[in-house]
């Protein structure tokens, strides 16, 4: 079963381990490192193990 929320203005889909490198780019980014990760830049190993 695959979660997918949807509405006219929002797609939500699990991430994928294919997605890994496109997930770490965006959390290594300062803007959203500042709001989202506590200004911590995490490790490609620690996002592929949240995904998991």
């Amino acid at each position: 079963m695959t979660l997918i929320l949807e509405t006219q203005r929002l797609l939500l889909k699990p991430i994928l381990k294919s997605g890994l490198n496109t997930l770490h780019t965006i959390l290594i980014d300062s803007y959203v490192r500042k709001y989202l990760c506590d200004d911590k830049i995490f490790p490609l190993q620690q996002i592929e193990e949240m995904v998991i």
